[in-house]
């Protein structure tokens, strides 16, 4: 079943109508009725309208201690954020930390086969906003270099974090690469727990319904502990899972209009199927020493490893439209069909090391420095393509065994059934595979010093802080592909017997709920154990020459141009001052602000390779600097009691990706029916990128509520120039580097002109132990997201949105709690974002919308021990994208529900 989001999410209206609708409510929201009681008054929190005010006095337990510490934490703050607890993190039916975050208002994040990964915050993209662990900036592992400044934040477990923050105004003394906002992952202290010493931990198992494999589980420890009068702390905690996973993926792809009647049809229809294993390995060490409530002195360590093991069989098919098409169905005549077997590992480490402290230099004057190193690597030491094809012979005689059909009058479900003969292996010859191995290395040094005093300034509470902080960034990719195609004794290798140990594959079953039939597979064990005994050893140092044998034709051209347009080097070192102050005008305001400076120098090296007779390859070393003043100016202001204003006016900054600037030119290309017909790709990089600029406009006005309740409204505003958009187009029967293209796309990024997103965030949370029992047990947590935006771009009359922008992103969680039982229903909610443009509206690419529904629920046996169990994606919620309009579908990723159980305990 699938919840279907079409008319109440799809637009918005009037932000400005919809900011005074929120506003009206904020300022009448009153105090909930009361109701008598006849449990136990004792365990009631105190009477009258200040509970609010004296959290720490109230008595909660589980997922309403972690409201009430959250919402603590944000009214204590005088900038704009939002927090998640501790105990949220362990109590909401969440993966990773990219999951947690998607709870938060305007936070979405991308899915990768059913796992959050990136973070969107306020409709920009992740590369654009800034990501640290305890405040301190940490080294991206990422997808072959290609993800860059974006942080993949499946790699962080939730069991291993202690707090989130998402500060969506940020203050001088943080780094300024924070357009949407910035990310502080805390890891835990054994200063945050009330005994000296605490033990603590969960196991859990699992399954997914479309995978066989019932080997999934998690497991986690947690020790901490005071000693020396509670002057040092010791906190350690070790984390390992291993999650089995399968996602079946239809794309319907190159939509294209037929001139002979107007109709706008798909030309190709990709199946793949991925079968794998994720699994996650992470500790962390903190140690700190507090002689005093004055001073405090820590070593922090951090360590992850994370591996995807990935099986993925896809098969291709390309089709032409007959004379017979109609504007949604008809009979396809087959162009091409391509099968490719892929399987691959990747291994990703990331580690950190902090030491620094706080240190009293006078009675109002305090010093505080850090020194951070951070490093990531990530290695694929398997990875390897298998490609066969159907040879333009026999693709005629599959064609006249039978009609093939498409059908695409259902956008939510569209038909391709081609002929049966089209799937019999004979038909299939080897055409080339494509052995690869990469790293990808990223090392980060920092250091910082910060002064601040505290005094009186005119009869005013003033404080003031400067400081410094010097970043060096070493990043290093390195690609090396091969690619052999069949000759001699290997050329005419079959879909069939060749391999040695019975077939190779047979034709694949139904799929996606038997919307399609899949075609052939491999036999993962045979493929491997072939390609092993047959292809020849990579020479070392120089694996670009020609090393085939009888058996395999070495492909230069191939191997070069897929390897050098993932290989650079970069160097990157930022240096920053900052100035700022605090002036409590009155008890009831404050206005804070200043300018940070930043430096930025940028050295970029890479390899410019045209593909030809020579297959030239050129090195090309650039250097790029600038510099950025950045103001800074916020004011938090108590209405009253129950009432906090805050707004800010910042400035900030996000520095291109970093395969979008490094000087990158490769052009690739096949003669997939060896007619001197050519596919190819033309993809440059732009070293002429300048960075982002953002001035940020916040206004939050919060209303803080009886029983741990609050209701929110606030409104954002940004003007950012120099976004940078991916460009891409199809040419069709060019010629290029002197040869004939039948289809040539051209990719490429550049700066567009300057944008705006505007919206307007509503929250509201309450538990309800006002009313009579056993209601009194409920809770709601509620966000929305209205999210607007607009910017030209360079070669298109009409403005579009940013990238990755959803106009709406909903959270919604209804939990109840008791002595013994707690349940959690949360559903969330965001809406379609442009990721890609064309030459006209109707060829840019779009994630559809999407919803997910969880469930978890957990039963005390005891002050120590607990079980609880959880559902993923209860309604079978699928990853969608289309191609201009909602109508043509372009992608249907199905991963399926996951069930798990497990059992914490605390002592």
């Amino acid at each position: 079943m699938n919840i279907q989001h079409h008319s109440a999410f799809r637009g918005t209206s009037s932000l400005r109508a919809a900011l005074a609708a929120g506003l009206v409510l904020l300022l009448s929201a009153g105090t909930p009725v009361a109701f008598a009681q006849s449990t136990n008054t004792s365990a009631q929190p105190p009477k009258g309208e200040d509970e609010a005010l004296q959290m720490e006095t109230v008595v909660v337990k589980g997922f309403r201690e972690s409201i009430a510490a959250s919402l603590k934490a944000e009214r204590a703050a005088k900038n704009i954020k939002n927090v998640i607890s501790a105990d949220a993190l362990g109590n909401l039916p969440d993966n990773n930390v990219a999951e947690a975050l998607s709870r938060l208002a305007g936070v979405s994040s991308t899915i990768a086969d059913g796992d959050g990964r990136f973070v969107t915050i306020r409709g920009v993209e992740p590369g654009l906003n800034g990501i640290t662990l305890n405040g301190e900036t940490v080294a991206t592992s990422d997808s072959g270099g290609r993800s860059g400044r974006s942080a993949p934040l499946d790699v962080l477990s939730t069991a291993t974090a202690g707090q989130i923050e998402v500060h969506k105004t940020v203050t001088s003394d943080m780094d300024l690469q924070s357009i949407g906002g910035t990310i502080n992952i805390i890891t835990p202290s054994a200063f945050d727990y009330n005994r000296s010493m605490t033990f603590f931990g969960s196991a859990e198992g699992g399954l997914n319904d479309m995978n066989a494999k019932k080997d999934l589980y998690k497991f986690s420890l947690n020790y901490a502990q005071r000693f020396r009068d509670n002057k040092v702390g010791v906190f350690g905690s070790f984390y390992n899972s291993r999650t089995p996973y399968r996602s079946q993926e239809a794309e319907i792809r190159r939509y294209n209009f037929y001139t002979a009647n107007n109709y706008f049809l798909p030309d190709e229809i990709r199946l793949s199927q991925k079968d794998g294993h994720r699994g996650n390995t992470a500790a962390t060490v903190n140690l700190e020493y507090r002689p005093d409530d004055n001073r405090r002195f820590y070593l922090r360590l951090y360590t992850t490893e994370y591996e995807n093991y990935l099986d993925r069989p896809q098969n291709t098919i390309r089709f032409r439209h007959g004379a017979a098409s109609s504007p949604t169905a008809g009979i396809a005549t087959l162009r091409t069909a391509t099968y490719e077997g892929r399987i691959s590992l990747t291994e990703r480490t990331t580690e950190q090391i902090v030491a620094g402290g706080e240190l009293p230099l006078t009675e109002s004057l305090k010093l505080s420095a850090s020194a951070n190193y951070s490093k990531a690597e990530e290695n694929w030491p398997l990875l390897t393509y298998v490609q066969f094809l159907v040879s333009a012979p026999n693709l005629a005689t599959i064609q006249a065994s039978g009609p093939s059909y498409y059908d695409i009058t259902n956008a939510d479900s569209p038909r391709f059934t081609f002929t049966p003969q089209l799937y019999q292996p004979q038909y299939w010859d080897l055409s080339i595979v494509r052995p690869e191995q990469t790293w990808v290395y990223e090392k980060t040094k920092t250091g910082r010093a910060d002064l601040e005093w505290k005094g009186e300034v005119f009869g005013k509470n003033t404080t003031i802080k400067t400081g410094v902080k010097a970043l060096e960034r070493r990043k290093s990719v390195f690609d090396i592909a091969s690619g052999y195609t069949p000759r001699g004794p290997a050329a005419g290798t079959k879909f069939t017997s060749d391999f040695g140990t019975g077939p190779l594959g047979t034709p694949g079953p139904t799929f996606q709920d038997g919307r399609y039939y899949f075609g052939l597979q491999h036999n993962t064990g045979a493929l491997l154990k072939w390609l092993d005994d047959t292809l020849p050893e990579v020479p070392s140092p120089n694996p670009y020459v020609d090393h085939g044998n009888a058996n395999w034709l070495f492909q230069t051209a191939y191997a070069l141009g897929n390897s050098l347009e993932d290989f650079y080097f970069l160097t990157e070192k930022i240096s920053a001052a900052y100035l700022m102050a605090t002036v409590d005008v009155n008890p009831r305001l404050s206005i804070f602000g200043g300018v940070r400076f930043e430096h930025t120098d940028e050295s970029l090296s890479s390899n410019l390779f045209l593909a030809g007779a020579q297959n030239a390859v050129e090195g090309i070393t650039l250097d790029h600097d600038y510099n950025t003043f950045l103001p800074n100016l916020q004011f938090r202001y108590d209405v009253n009691e129950k009432m906090v204003l805050r707004g800010a006016l910042t400035y900030t900054i996000g520095r291109p990706d970093f395969l979008d600037m490094v000087p990158i030119a490769e052009l690739t290309f096949q003669d997939t029916n060896n007619n001197g017909l050519y596919e190819g790709t033309l993809e440059t990089g732009n070293p002429e990128l300048k960075p982002y600029e953002s001035m940020n406009v916040d206004v939050f006005l919060t209303r803080y509520l009886p029983y741990d309740g609050a209701i929110s409204l606030g409104y954002f505003h940004k003007r950012i120039k120099n976004p940078i958009y991916d460009w891409f187009r199809e040419d069709i029967d060019v010629v290029f580097a002197g040869r004939n293209f039948e289809t040539l796309y051209r990719e490429s990024r550049f700066n567009a002109n300057p944008g705006t997103i505007d919206g307007i965030e509503v929250t509201y949370q309450q538990n309800f132990k006002f009313l009579p029992a056993p209601f009194d047990g409920f809770g709601v947590v509620f966000n929305y997201a209205w999210i607007e935006s607009s910017v030209s771009t360079f070669d298109r009359p009409d403005e579009v949105t940013f990238f990755r922008q959803p106009d709406s992103i909903l959270n919604a969680q209804l939990y109840f709690e008791n002595r013994r039982f707690d349940a959690r229903l949360a559903y969330h909610y965001q809406g379609a974002n442009l990721e890609g443009i064309g030459a006209s509206p109707i060829a840019d690419s779009y994630g559809d919308e999407r919803g997910m529904l969880d469930f978890k629920g957990s039963v005390r046996l005891d002050d120590n021990w607990a079980i609880y169990a959880e559902v993923r994606n209860i309604t079978n919620d699928t990853d969608r994208n289309y191609q201009g309009d909602p109508r043509y579908i372009t992608l249907i990723n199905q991963f399926g529900i996951t069930y798990l159980a497990g059992v914490t305990f605390k002592y």
